[in-house]
């Protein structure tokens, strides 16, 4: 079985150096997978973030106009004499309470909102109110605002009827509010003070599926990657309908913004951030996809040039290296994506801090001696257990040590120390580097910046390394803190809780 199986991989092997072409569409079908995966993702962050403004200018807009209403002419026609009732519309000379005011607006709004649903509700529902239930998102809803009215509730759910973005905001008692409904004969509640939450307005808007897109898409890249021949061209083909729905999505945008009236700053905001992405990245991902398709077209001309042949191994691991670095960019930006929309999630177990240091050092220590660097562990023999995601801690030390080598000249020294104290667990990597100014120790924690921001700096990255890293400090429950002097050299400390020790 063993002999078979050695043979079955020289035949794929032979496969490979024999037949170049075979190996380019295989990088290439790759690519071509990684490209649509980001690419996809990106639409649906777009579809999601257009959605979320929608919903906000919607929820604004109808809570502008109850106000109104409540302030000036709810009180003017009460004065005059007119009556109050949920059952206004089969009463003359009757008005409608501010709540059945929103409610009926609400439904006359989305008769014409391709399926978008409003609705209120209370924890103090009106008799006339009390038949009606409350799902589980609306408890948490009500629990959530009651306790933090300023933050909306925000849900990404798919229903029968396909997925739906569900946002939630507080009613609040205003003083208007509190001379009427502790005063009704009716209210659930005569003790309500000014800042009280009265209720929960929910806006549902439903979000296109793109599911059976999706499967289209799959089946198209592969069979793309049967024709080793025109992947490039169905590439640029892939990537140009990309951009020509990224426009008609920023098309859709922007007449819902203007329909909606979305607030101006957070758009432009959103665009600054895409620019600031595409201006780091056309260089980052340029690099290895030019290191890819240049050596991929060396082998091609294997059959032809003996010394290429020669040269393959090498040729193909110059090949592994690009792609892996293009797949470490790649896996850099998911992990920010993930983090940025709160959708990182961390699996707690017990983390022996000690063996991870050590673990480490050791993977950086080769890296660290061929730049002439001393690499110095001064952490103590034992730090206590640590309750924390075994992976994101490595990921965190890695991301320091890393950063300190990089930006450390040859003959300097790295050092990593750690101990315990009443606060909790402390550790740092300090390095002789270059150092960072300080006015722009601020900046390199934004995601894609670095200290020299210019597409031709010396050190390479995406910029993503000190965010993600202060990004998962922040899920332990820590902080990071970065003391640097140009010329000098940078400390970086994590101070992890005391709560997350165990005994």
């Amino acid at each position: 079985m063993a002999e078979s199986d050695q043979s079955r991989g020289l035949k794929i092997l032979s496969l490979l150096i024999d037949r170049p072409v075979v190996m380019l569409g295989l990088y290439l079908m790759v690519g071509l997978a990684l490209t649509f995966y980001v690419s996809w993702q990106h639409k649906i962050e777009l579809e999601h973030s257009s959605a979320i403004r929608a919903a906000t200018a919607y929820s604004e807009a109808i809570t502008s106009i109850r106000g109104f209403y409540s302030r000036q002419i709810f009180p003017r026609a009460v004065e005059a004499g007119a009556a109050v009732s949920h059952e206004y519309r089969d009463m003359r000379a009757t008005v409608p309470f501010p709540a059945t005011m929103s409610i009926d607006l609400g439904l006359s709004l989305t008769k014409k909102g391709e399926g978008t649903v409003y609705r209120i509700y209370s924890p103090y529902p009106f008799p006339w109110r009390a038949g009606r239930t409350i799902d589980k998102f609306e408890q948490q809803a009500m629990a959530r605002l009651t306790a933090d009215p300023k933050t909306p509730v925000i849900r990404f759910d798919r229903t029968d009827n396909g997925k739906v973005l569900r946002y939630a905001t507080a009613v609040v008692m205003g003083k208007g509010c509190i001379g009427c409904h502790n005063v009704l004969k009716d209210s659930p509640k005569t003790n309500w003070r000014i800042g009280d939450v009265r209720g929960v307005q929910q806006v549902t808007i439903p979000l296109p599926d793109n599911r059976n897109f999706a499967f289209k898409e799959m089946a198209f890249t592969a069979f793309i990657a049967g024709l080793a021949l025109v992947l490039m061209w169905a590439m640029t083909t892939r990537l140009q309908n990309s951009l020509r729905l990224t426009r008609e999505l920023a098309v859709i945008s922007d007449r819902r913004n203007s329909e909606l009236v979305v607030a101006k700053s957070e758009a432009e905001k959103a665009n600054a951030a895409k620019t600031r992405f595409l201006a780091t990245m056309s260089h980052e991902l340029r690099t290895p996809l030019n290191s890819i398709i240049g050596f991929s077209d060396i082998l091609r001309n294997a059959d032809k040039n003996p010394q290429i042949r020669e040269n393959v191994v090498e040729y193909a691991t110059d090949i592994q290296t690009s792609g892996t670095h293009l797949l470490d960019l790649i896996n850099e930006i998911l992990d920010m994506s993930k983090i940025e929309a709160g959708m990182f999630e961390t699996e707690e177990e017990t983390v022996n801090l000690q063996e991870t240091i050590d673990t480490c050092v050791r993977l950086l220590s080769q890296r660290a001696e061929s730049d002439s660097i001393i690499l110095e562990n001064k952490a103590p023999a034992i730090l206590p257990p640590l309750l924390g995601d075994r992976k994101a801690m490595r990921q965190i030390l890695l991301n320091l040590l890393s950063n300190a080598v990089k930006f450390t000249e040859p003959g300097g020294r790295v050092t990593i120390d750690g101990g315990e104290d009443e606060s909790g667990i402390w550790m740092t990597v300090t390095d002789t580097g270059v150092g960072i100014p300080a006015t722009q120790i601020d900046e390199i924690f934004k995601p894609f910046t670095q200290a020299d921001n210019s597409t031709a700096r010396h050190h390479e990255g995406t910029g993503l390394g000190l965010p993600i890293t202060k990004a998962l400090v922040e899920l332990h429950g820590g902080r990071l803190l970065l003391d640097s002097t140009v010329d000098v050299g940078t400390k970086v400390t994590i101070q992890l809780p005391a709560s997350r020790i165990i005994r």
